[in-house]
């Protein structure tokens, strides 16, 4: 232990010194840690670099859109490894490889959140640019979504077990993950839900069920609802979500939002009009 001498100037002296040892002997792990933590980009530095990562592959600036596009994706920057898995699925500024492409969308998808997830099984299931129709990709990250609490998730999942695309046609799993969705206020949930319930060759059929379900469909989304799904299993655009054709469903369900807007057109109030005048003939 060190004996301060009884002057000042002795005394600030020495105090100067242990500081200057003390800052010496700061471990280098920490002054690296600071230094990384000054140098780390900041969320608003990320988002800049994606957006102009993404309007140069827009421009065909393949090669410095890549170049933009790895650092981000190998950070965990969901979005950037989806970009660049489609470019590499697609040959856009290096060799087409699905493999490659694949791999980066995977690794993107599990680092987005659950909704992300969502939409990454909705391009499965669209294809388009992304790396190709693929159901077990799309049944992969719903079920991921889902078990993370998403209703979107769950409901995919449930199309996917009601139709059978990717897993074998499971009407009870299916129910299951629709129960889901609606407790989650998806109303399209509750109409397929109906639609379950209603058909007497699935083990889930239940009329009373059925109806409490189509009323509660009623109500969240009125006729547009049943029109949209209508239009959906008829080959139309899909409500969201791709579906088999199915024309004996699109039928039951336009027949059933006629219906719904029949009867909320003869419940509606007749607006107060004055009285017609009779036409006085001479």
């Amino acid at each position: 232990m060190i004996a301060f001498a009884h002057d000042w100037p002795t005394r600030i002296t020495v105090m100067l010194i242990l500081g200057v040892v003390a800052l010496l002997n700061v471990p280098a792990a920490h002054g690296q840690a600071l230094s990384s933590r000054q140098n780390a980009p900041r969320a608003d530095d990320l988002i800049d670099t994606y957006q102009l990562a993404m309007a140069l592959a827009d421009q065909r600036e393949d090669a410095a859109a890549l170049g933009m596009l790895r650092p981000l994706a190998e950070a965990g920057h969901a979005r950037a490894g989806l970009l660049l898995g489609r470019m590499y699925a697609n040959g856009w500024g290096v060799p087409a490889s699905r493999a490659e492409g694949l791999a980066w969308v995977r690794r993107a998808a599990a680092a987005a959140n659950a909704e992300g997830q969502v939409d990454v099984a909705l391009n499965f299931l669209f294809g388009g640019d992304f790396p190709g129709y693929d159901e077990a990709e799309a049944l992969r990250w719903f079920r991921a979504a889902a078990e993370r609490g998403s209703a979107r998730g769950a409901f995919g999942l449930g199309l996917l077990y009601k139709h059978g695309r990717g897993v074998p046609r499971d009407h009870v799993l299916a129910a299951r993950w629709f129960r889901q969705a609606a407790a989650g206020g998806l109303a399209p949930a509750e109409l397929m839900l109906a639609t379950l319930h209603a058909d007497p060759a699935s083990p889930v059929h239940d009329s009373a069920e059925a109806l409490r379900r189509f009323q509660a469909a009623a109500r969240a989304g009125g006729a547009r609802l049943f029109r949209a799904w209508a239009d959906a299993y008829d080959g139309g655009p899909a409500a969201w979500y791709p579906v088999p054709v199915d024309r004996a469903e699109a039928a039951r369900l336009r027949g059933r939002a006629d219906a719904l807007a029949g009867a909320r057109r003869a419940s509606a109030p007749v607006a107060n009009r004055p009285a017609r005048k009779a036409a006085i003939r001479p």
